[in-house]
């Protein structure tokens, strides 16, 4: 005989079926006992006893003197599958789709889907500003005539500190600050190489390093980048033994557009490889503050002993955008990253390097990377509950552990490319899977990010795109 669900457990019920639906989400405060007592006229009692109920179940938690909140689902999705295919350099044949692409982020009315820099939400430019103001008023760095091409020595030792999180201790002396991350990358691509030369990229990778690749007359070779587990090495040793590869530029942290991150065992295994060749690595470490757990992940410039490895980075993902503070650490490369650093741009403005520095020192930046890792964990998770709603079946994604972008595989057949066309007439702006290959492969392939506090516009959108995507 069945039993009558007592008042608690009816209660409880309602409360699954809202968060199963979807009304209630990852990081949604429910109802409060004393708000649902006065409008429910049940007992504060069955009320609790709901809601212990709930979080035995792991449906919700408790947080102390705020109250309850609905957990983070796991949404057990498939990775993505590793695209294979022959290995030889290439020239950029997606120009003109990222070109489209970029012109999207012009237009107010579109919604962003596509970005991998955060919301401007997520950064601290209350306080920012009231540090430009400051600096702004000092006269002697106002009316400074030049830059340092280096970059000032506070910030630099500043960025020298830091790196012990990453697991290495370079100096002040060893860093050149930049004006961002891709005049970091492109400076050291002109270090080591020159036009003609082919350099081994990551794919999926970053469409910007292979337009830089372009730009300088240099040739792309893919190598096939695992959607969870990062580069796959032995197909790079492979790579490298059958043809001349002047250098290689890879992201280990957080790739983008997968999220993976490189295991310390492969890492190791990567920077001693390359050295044994006498190939030098450009790493791409932008990703690396953005970790949503409780360690920041080691970098390929930790594992190097003679300055193979150039490391380049910025706070352009994870601070301040539009301030463009960038750096490398040229390791053996240093002298000739100087010098092309000073026909580049000769310096970055002080200004900005001062209120980054002021911002370092106090702690300021620390305390936003914390608030900022929870976060992008929260919108990660409804992202993810949100692709299980809306996408088509038989679509596969990434789980990454930071960074801001999750790699989804649609149904073969899917053509992401004419999806992007129809979404943007919408003024919805995704990232089609053919811009992260210079041959214009991973069609049935999307990128979709989670750097924006997640709001029902953005839900309406992505259900939008599901929908164009069937």
């Amino acid at each position: 005989m069945r039993t009558k669900a007592t008042l608690y457990e009816r209660l409880a019920s309602r409360i699954e079926a809202q968060i199963e639906g979807g009304s209630l989400r990852s990081g949604d405060k429910i109802p409060s006992i004393r708000e649902l007592r006065s409008k429910s006229r049940l007992s504060v009692s069955t009320i609790l006893k709901a809601y212990e109920s709930l979080e035995d179940r792991g449906l919700v938690y408790a947080e102390p003197k705020s109250g309850y909140y609905v957990s983070e689902r796991v949404i057990e999705a498939p990775a993505p599958r590793l695209v294979e295919r022959p290995a030889s350099p290439c020239r950029l044949e997606t120009g003109d789709l990222i070109q489209a692409f970029m012109d999207s982020f012009a237009n107010p009315a579109n919604t962003i889907l596509s970005s991998t820099v955060m919301g401007p939400d997520m950064f601290p430019h209350k306080t920012l500003g009231r540090l430009v103001s400051a600096a702004g008023r000092n006269e002697a760095l106002m009316s400074r005539n030049h830059c340092l091409t280096d970059g000032e020595p506070e910030l630099r030792r500043q960025l020298a500190r830091r790196s012990l999180y990453q697991g290495s201790a370079y100096t002040a002396d060893e860093i050149v600050v930049t004006m961002g991350c891709m005049e970091a990358l492109n400076i050291a691509l002109r270090s080591v190489a020159k036009a003609g030369d082919t350099i081994a990229v990551d794919s999926p990778g970053f469409f910007g390093v292979m337009q830089a690749i372009e730009s300088l007359g240099m040739y792309a070779l893919e190598i096939p980048n695992e959607p969870s587990d990062g580069l796959c090495l032995e197909r790079f040793e492979d790579a490298i033994n059958k043809r001349k590869v002047k250098a290689c530029l890879f992201v280990v942290n957080y790739c983008n557009p997968t999220g993976a991150v490189l295991s310390d065992e492969k890492k190791a295994a990567l920077v001693a490889l390359a050295a044994k060749k006498n190939i030098p690595i450009i790493e791409d470490d932008i990703y690396g503050d953005l970790h949503h757990g409780l360690s920041r992940p080691r970098t390929l410039k930790s594992f190097d002993t003679d300055g193979n490895v150039i490391l380049c980075s910025s706070f352009s993902k994870s601070l301040a955008p539009a301030f463009r503070i960038g750096w490398a650490v040229p390791g053996r490369f240093l002298k000739v990253f100087r010098k092309h650093r000073f026909s580049t741009s000769i310096g970055t403005p002080p200004l900005l390097q001062e209120v980054t520095t002021g911002f370092l020192k106090a702690g300021g930046y620390d305390r936003h990377l914390r608030r900022v890792r929870e976060k992008l964990k929260l919108n990660k998770h409804r992202l993810a509950e949100a692709l299980d709603r809306h996408f088509p079946k038989g679509s596969r994604w990434t789980r990454p552990t930071g960074g801001t972008s999750i790699w989804v595989e649609l149904p073969r057949g899917t053509d992401t490319t004419k999806a992007f066309q129809t979404a943007i007439r919408e003024n919805i702006s995704i990232s089609p899977g053919a811009m992260f290959s210079p041959k214009g492969c991973y069609r049935n392939f999307l990128r979709v990010t989670f750097g924006t506090m997640w709001t029902r516009r953005l839900e309406r959108s992505l259900k939008r795109v599901g929908e164009i995507l069937q």
